[in-house]
């Protein structure tokens, strides 16, 4: 083993080292070889007057040097603790290494085995490996690897168990992965705002909905198309469940939001549906009724008041343009409908990334938990 040179020693006590990796290898080296511990300790009074000048000099001590304060003061030179007690940027430096290290090591710590124990389990070779572990996280053993060594398998342990995904679906475009960290990437370029619907939903395995949906639940309203949800279109189609017997339909429409606001179809229609002709307010709730003609000529009004929402101008032409910008992604079209609560849209999109992803536990639950909401009585 190659010793550190007295100019190594000194100029590792003055503070002097060029860079942050001079510190970490002298201090590697200092872990394995008792010798030159010897030696510093040796050489520690006839640098002080050294030191003292560097105190004097109102020069700071290097990054290195106070983490290294910061983890063990007692090992530091006095002159460094010196300088700490009367410098307060320092100190302010100190406090938050050290708030910094008892927050995070710990977790890192655990993180960074739980991945060395899972790769072990993984390899061929398990049983050494995981024995090997076993003493390598063991105090007395630990203290024998080089701490280099150590350092440099704990983050890369870490660094791949977090980047190991949690979720992966196909989209249309390409691949979605969430890893253990949190990092997301995808097959499209998405801002930063969306990041976090996008990660909840692969997380959750749940669609955000507004809660402007419950006003506009109501009952016996599962025979009625749209019912309880927002409509992107201004001229929605509406239909219902047929009537046996019927000839023909007559429909109207009524405004939760505007009392006078009233609109029937002009004449008689034919079949189980209607779409009104001129586009209806935005931004308003609405409500309508059905009342059948019989071939006897008896007219019977179905049951229930189903109410559905005509997304304003300003959400609607957001959404027109999403519809363009993320033509190719199911899974980001779909949590954007349902997010302004256009249930309807949202249900195709999550089909068609469940068409896609067929064996998927991410896809089945999010496309069920929609329709649930949707269709509550289906």
């Amino acid at each position: 083993m190659n010793h550190l040179t007295i100019q190594q020693i000194e100029s590792y006590q003055a503070g002097t080292l060029e860079s942050a990796a001079e510190y970490l290898a002298i201090e590697a080296h200092l872990t394995d070889c008792a010798e030159c511990r010897e030696r510093l300790g040796a050489t520690s009074r006839t640098l002080s007057e050294g030191l003292r000048r560097f105190l004097a000099d109102s020069a700071h001590p290097t990054g290195a040097l106070l983490v290294r304060y910061a983890r063990n003061s007692a090992e530091m030179p006095e002159i460094i603790a010196q300088h700490v007690a009367v410098c307060a940027r320092c100190r302010q430096d100190v406090a938050a290494l050290q708030a910094y290290r008892q927050s995070v090591t710990p977790e890192i710590w655990v993180e960074a085995r739980a991945a060395l124990e899972a790769w072990a389990s993984r390899s061929r070779s398990g049983g050494r490996l995981r024995a090997s572990l076993q003493a390598t996280f063991s105090r007395q053993a630990f203290r024998v690897w080089a701490p280099a060594t150590a350092v440099c398998l704990l983050l890369l342990a870490v660094f791949w168990w977090r980047n190991q995904p949690v979720a992966e679906i196909t989209d249309g475009a390409g691949r979605w992965t969430l890893a253990r960290s949190g990092k997301l990437t995808g097959p499209i370029a998405f801002p930063p705002a969306l990041e976090p619907i996008l990660r909840k939903a692969l997380q959750d395995r749940r669609a955000e909905t507004p809660s402007t949906l419950t006003a506009l639940a109501s009952a016996d309203a599962a025979h009625y198309s749209p019912a309880g949800i927002v409509v992107r279109s201004d001229m929605p189609k509406l239909s219902w469940e047929a009537t046996p017997n019927a000839v023909s339909y007559q429909c109207t429409l009524a405004s939760l939001d505007d009392p006078t606001f009233k609109r029937s179809a002009p004449k008689p229609i034919p079949a189980n549906f209607w779409t009104p002709k001129k586009p209806l307010p935005r931004g308003k709730v609405y409500t309508w009724k059905v009342v059948a003609t019989l071939r006897n000529g008896q007219h019977v009004a179905l049951t229930g008041s189903p109410r559905f929402k005509v997304l304003d101008q300003t959400a609607a032409q957001a959404l027109d343009q999403a519809a363009k910008t993320y033509a190719s992604s199911h899974l980001t079209l779909g949590l954007l409908y349902a997010q302004e609560g256009v249930l309807d849209e949202a249900e195709q999109e999550f089909a068609a990334l469940q068409r896609l992803n067929p064996n998927s536990p991410i896809t089945k639950p999010l496309l069920d938990r929609l329709r649930a909401q949707h269709r509550p009585g289906s």
